[in-house]
């Protein structure tokens, strides 16, 4: 799916939210090479488990080194 945004929609990247607490999440965009870029304040509901909001992003450039690297 981020090979068509890049490859074919021509995305110059993709940006995610989650809640700060979900490392299910964070797991599974780090192995897919985002970074962690800000985290934010995030909704009423959050603040009160003491949760943020987790930015993450991928650059077209970042999915193509990555892309290289794991070919054969």
């Amino acid at each position: 799916m981020l090979g068509f945004g890049f490859d074919r929609m021509g995305l110059a990247a993709v940006r995610g939210l989650t809640v700060s607490a979900n490392g299910r999440v964070a797991a599974l965009v780090q192995r897919l090479g985002f970074r962690l870029v800000a985290h934010h304040q995030g909704d009423g509901w959050m603040q009160t488990r003491g949760w943020t909001e987790a930015e993450w992003r991928l650059t077209r450039d970042e999915w193509k080194l990555r892309s290289a690297a794991a070919a054969p």
